[in-house]
């Protein structure tokens, strides 16, 4: 979190001081939103949720194909029964 009034930046998730970027390097400690620990922490996390919002989309494309592999079949036994009446 960046304290404009001091210039103070400090990590978004535990408050550890990250530096002063009045005095230090301002393009680096703009864009750095937590420590070291924390962002191991936060792309664990999101790697986490990405992975499972990846594997329910799978789940349910999954489902959905099922679903018309089943209908195929019916139709495929409709068109079959159709065939061997006019034949």
């Amino acid at each position: 979190m960046i304290n404009y009034t001091s210039g103070r930046v400090t990590c978004d998730r535990c408050g550890e001081y990250l530096g002063n970027y009045l005095n230090d390097n301002y393009f680096k400690l703009i864009r750095q939103k937590y420590c070291p620990v924390c962002a191991a922490a936060v792309d664990r996390e999101q790697h986490r949720l990405a992975k499972r919002a990846r594997a329910q989309h799978d789940r349910q494309r999954r489902k959905l194909q099922a679903e018309q592999l089943e209908l195929l079949k019916k139709e495929n036994e409709i068109l079959r029964e159709m065939v061997k009446k006019y034949d």
